[in-house]
């Protein structure tokens, strides 16, 4: 037993190193092959002496930081591999010979934008790797956190007249049938919007203009939407949370924000502008904006004096939480239910529940 015990351990041994060596070999080689034809010096070079450059001295100490702690919080400690994430992302998230994700660095991911590098194969990682490497090894820090970072190539690329993707709509009985339940979750989240915006203006939108009025806007907006091939225009949490943050809650600046948007869709140095807002300020904002949604629930709940010395009310909102934070994910055929939606209706379906047993007198309510 112990011999065969040595034998697989030796057996793993040898394909753990033979695997380690074709890695880093086929790496180096691609690597090779790679700065063949245009060195990594050259191609910083190029990116640095674009008049859109913008160097480190010209960034803010705050988006330096928010970058670092979100895409890579060990890159003043290591010397461009992250080999632990690495390992981490080759055991989590490997398929079909692909590597799709994680155990990235700044660094790498400047190796990977510098040289265009964006299949998610093996081959790509591992060049990567060297790539990263020898920018370590060349450039400091704040030099390699400073290229791309913040890039408005794409603006004075950007066409200034830029026509939408206007489309005929077909139409499809068994699309049709498919998008019928959609309407429930729509219908639910709709709802869910209107209470929490009412409490954040301070005004029963339930009542005035009417749930009536609102759902058929609702509606209505989605399907001429839809009849030219653009998405749907349903009720949007993020816009709930911006009235929140900066308490304008005129319908003129909505309205405002409406036509700028507009605007942006067909002006395409406007929209590529917005596209080099780096990901951690959009990350940023996404915080705060999902977070006042959810401190206006939280609200709710404490306006309306919810007695949570009642089991029920903690079994529900208990149950609602976890629903909605904990990416749970229910599949109906080709339809998808997860995140605040599922909680919404797991705490419609939950709430008519325990209002039917409390008719029948099926509740503990001494519990």
């Amino acid at each position: 037993m112990k011999k065969f015990v040595k034998f697989i351990f030796k057996l793993l041994l040898i394909l753990i190193i033979a695997f380690v060596g074709i890695f880093f070999g086929k790496g180096y080689w691609g690597y090779l092959e790679l700065t063949q034809s245009q060195s990594v010096d050259d191609v910083v070079n190029e990116v640095t002496s674009r008049s859109t450059f913008v160097g480190y001295d010209d960034l803010s100490p705050e988006l330096v930081r928010a970058t670092v702690a979100i895409e890579d919080r060990r890159f003043y400690d290591h010397g461009g591999v992250d080999y632990i994430g690495l390992m981490r992302a080759l055991v989590s998230q490997l398929d079909d010979n692909l590597l799709k994700s994680g155990g990235s660095t700044i660094t790498q991911q400047l190796a990977k934008n510098l040289y265009g590098m964006f299949d998610g194969t093996w081959d790509r990682k591992s060049t990567e790797l060297f790539v990263a490497r020898y920018l370590e090894k060349h450039y400091s820090k704040n030099e390699i956190i400073a290229v791309g970072i913040v890039d408005f190539t794409p603006v004075l690329e950007a066409s200034f007249i830029s026509i939408p993707n206007f489309q005929v709509p077909k139409f499809s009985i068994d699309a049709i049938l498919m998008m019928l339940p959609v309407l429930l979750v729509i219908a639910s989240e709709h709802i869910g919007h209107q209470i929490v915006t009412g409490e954040v203006v301070g005004r029963n939108l339930i009542e005035d203009p009417g749930l009536h009025r609102s759902l058929f806007a609702d509606n209505f907006s989605t399907m001429i939407s839809g009849l030219i091939g653009s998405v749907p225009t349903t009720t949007y949490g993020e816009n709930i949370g911006v009235m929140a943050i900066t308490g304008v809650y005129s319908v003129q600046v909505i309205a405002g924000a409406a036509i700028l948007s507009i605007i942006c869709s067909f002006i395409g140095p406007l929209s590529a502008l917005i596209q080099t807002i780096p990901n951690p300020v959009i990350g940023g904002i996404s915080f705060l904006l999902y977070g006042m949604i959810g401190t206006s629930g939280l609200r709710i709940l404490v306006d309306q004096k919810v007695d949570y010395g009642k089991s029920v009310n903690m079994i529900l909102t208990s149950v609602v939480f976890v629903v909605g934070l904990s990416g749970v994910t229910i599949h109906l055929g080709n339809i998808s239910l997860s995140g605040m939606v599922l909680a919404c209706i797991t705490g419609m379906i939950m709430s008519l529940l325990f209002y039917i047993f409390e008719k029948f007198h099926l509740l503990n309510e001494e519990a």
